[in-house]
């Protein structure tokens, strides 16, 4: 029953490919935000709703693409190094609380980038300034590392804290895309855009449970292959004064489809089959301020919205899986979910930036598992090249269930949940020049 029910884990898990770096265990369903290839809106907070996110704005925000005067083309990209401690509550003997006692240590190291061209298009006449993008970068990773010692707690045993087994759960792979957009400007005040992004990708997942003494395993193994889909964006910019962007967008529903096996690596007995996941609309509303007449001072702010409670996945409904469907989410279905960000930028004189940024994201598994994150950055000319560079700090803490039980192994299942502490540090770099517009 225990290897089917991380069997389980994993299978859905693979069906929920949603933007995600530096995966967690508590984000195996959701998914959480990739790292981004534009230095600049990673210092900012990552914020990109309302501000030009250079040759990647045609997947953040396409009506942005018409405001640009100069063709730009962008290589950029993000590390990160992801620590996570498991810890369980010990108590002495009259039960009084002692001390989270840490019992699983992770590191993840982890790179993802991408390469992007953007520029004007020239007027359009009465329809006014285009716009157009083209870009590659990562949207959603599979990458999660996990390993457990289990170690005999018995106060007789000799030798003392003895090796008994070693759990691990490793994923990886990826889903890339490549979005093309364009923008245009009817009025001086007002733009909107569209793109469309093609997606594609696969993954493998792996469970293993090795009992060191009597050096018998258990392995779980999942591979999914072919998936693709597309996903469209739409975005509205309105500039009703040089002090003021107020922009939205609206990312569409978006549907998977792929090919997964799935069985115990020692066991013959594989199935395998096609399976959908369905992704939900997500909104975004930004502003940009800019409080001096010469714009030295942007201010950045924005809220996007994700609408969770309506994710679909094909292999809840099977028959094989359903039963443990529970097991994964922490308290029913998903939540719509609300994220905050806020940047400021402020530019001396010798053209010298300095960036600094806050973002906060709920987790739609649970909307009190929040993840804090700080940001700041800079930027330097180098001939014809820029480069900018960010970094950012995040953290998150919360309970969760063993992952593995502990009777499985000869012990008594944990009443308490776990105390999980992640913490997580961003590194991004982006190298960008400029070159006359098409035809200009």
């Amino acid at each position: 029953m225990k290897r089917m029910s991380l069997l389980t884990i994993v299978i859905l898990a693979a069906g929920a490919p949603r933007d995600a770096a530096g995966l967690t265990f508590l984000d195996l369903l959701p998914g959480d935000e990739a790292l981004l290839s534009d230095a600049r809106a990673a210092a900012l907070g990552r914020t990109r709703t309302a501000g030009h996110t250079g040759a990647f704005t045609a997947a953040s925000n396409p009506a942005q693409l018409s405001r640009s005067d100069e063709m730009l083309v962008m290589l950029g990209g993000g590390f990160q190094k992801m620590k996570e401690v498991r810890s369980t509550p010990a108590y002495d003997s009259f039960d009084a609380f002692l001390v989270n006692s840490s019992y699983a240590l992770n590191d993840k190291y982890q790179y993802e980038g991408g390469i992007g061209i953007s520029g004007p298009l020239g007027s359009g006449g009465v329809l006014g300034m285009f716009g157009a993008g083209l870009s590659y970068a990562p949207v959603w990773d599979f990458n999660y590392d996990y390993l457990e010692e289990v170690r005999d707690n018995n106060p007789f045993t000799q030798p003392r804290d003895k090796l008994i087994a070693l759990n691990e759960v490793r994923s990886d792979g990826a889903i890339e895309a490549v979005t093309g957009g364009v923008g245009v400007a009817p009025l001086e005040w007002l733009a909107a855009g569209v793109s469309v992004q093609y997606l594609w990708g696969d993954s493998h997942l792996f469970v293993q449970t090795r009992l060191v003494q009597e050096d018998l395993r258990g392995f779980l193994d999942l591979e999914t292959s072919s998936m693709s889909g597309v996903r469209g964006v739409v975005g509205l910019s309105v500039r009703p004064n040089h002090r003021f962007d107020f922009a939205a967008t609206w990312k569409t529903e978006t549907t998977l489809e792929g090919k997964f096996r799935a069985g115990d690596a020692e066991d013959p007995n594989v199935f395998n089959g096609s399976f959908d996941v369905k992704y939900p609309n997500e909104l975004g509303f930004g502003v940009v301020f800019r409080p001096r007449a010469r714009v030295r001072t942007t201010i950045r702010a924005e809220a996007n919205w994700g609408e969770w409670s309506k994710y679909e996945n094909d292999l809840a409904n099977d028959p094989r899986l359903a039963a443990m469907w529970d097991f994964l989410v922490l308290d029913g279905d998903l939540e719509d979910v609300w994220d905050f960000r806020a940047g400021i930028e402020h530019v001396f004189y010798n053209d010298f930036p300095v960036r600094f940024g806050f973002a906060h994201k709920s987790s739609p598994q649970d909307k009190q598992v929040v993840t804090t994150s700080f940001t700041f950055g800079g930027g330097l000319l180098f001939g014809p090249l820029r480069a900018d560079a960010g970094v950012e700090v995040a953290n998150r803490k919360y309970r969760h269930d063993d992952l593995f039980d502990d009777a499985f192994f000869g012990g008594t299942s944990r009443v308490t949940q776990d105390l999980v502490e992640e913490n997580a540090t961003f590194g991004y770099v982006t190298l960008s020049t400029t070159f006359d517009p098409w035809g200009g």
